[in-house]
């Protein structure tokens, strides 16, 4: 279950890259790589329902936020509240919506989706609309893909071969991201007791 009354700061924030409250419609230009809230491999996604959404908006309750991609850039990445399952354990966190488009790549450079899913949320318009399709429903980490990214040098810019074109490649590991089954909610244990006798 998400907490909308205790949603936990955006980690990281400094007084010149800060997030800020959202709505839906701050998603639709959000579709840019951030690294940080993605998803690991076993872990459970659970979104908000569509009512879930429309009343914490109306309650003016922490569900969804917009941050820079970096310090001073224009390009913003969209974060929503979602509920965390991991090993059995539930939490109340944020979740990165742009992990969801993010293509992983051959030795060549060229990008490919290690799930028909994650293509399919590449192909919509922009992460409102992502958000939207997901609403009630839950994503996992469905093991590893053995792929590659592109090699960037400490400012952050891309690293070429000697021709200039051909972008270097590190190896990498991207997590497989598909859709499953929402977890049924725990039921609490009933209070014991303390009139019963012995």
């Amino acid at each position: 279950m998400i907490d909308f009354d205790n949603a936990p700061k955006v980690s990281g924030e400094t007084a010149t890259w800060k997030s800020k409250p959202a709505k839906l419609d701050d998603f639709k230009n959000t579709n840019q790589a951030w690294s940080g809230y993605g998803i690991s491999d076993g872990e459970i996604i659970v979104f908000p329902t569509k009512e879930e959404y429309e009343n914490a908006i109306a309650n003016k309750k922490e569900v969804t936020r917009v941050r820079p991609t970096s310090p001073g850039s224009t390009r913003m990445t969209g974060l929503v509240l979602v509920e965390r399952i991991k090993n059995g354990k539930s939490s109340t966190n944020w979740f990165n919506m742009s992990a969801l488009s993010r293509p992983c790549r051959d030795a060549a450079g060229k990008r490919y989706y290690s799930t028909e899913f994650m293509e399919n949320m590449a192909n919509m318009a922009d992460d409102s609309v992502r958000l939207s399709d997901l609403f009630g429903k839950a994503i996992t980490g469905d093991g590893v893909e053995a792929a590659y990214q592109q090699k960037f040098n400490a400012e952050r810019k891309p690293v070429y071969e000697e021709d200039g074109t051909t972008p270097k490649m590190d190896p990498y590991e991207y997590v497989k991201v598909d859709l499953c089954e929402v977890p049924a909610a725990e039921t609490p244990a009933p209070a014991p007791n303390k009139n019963k006798k012995n």
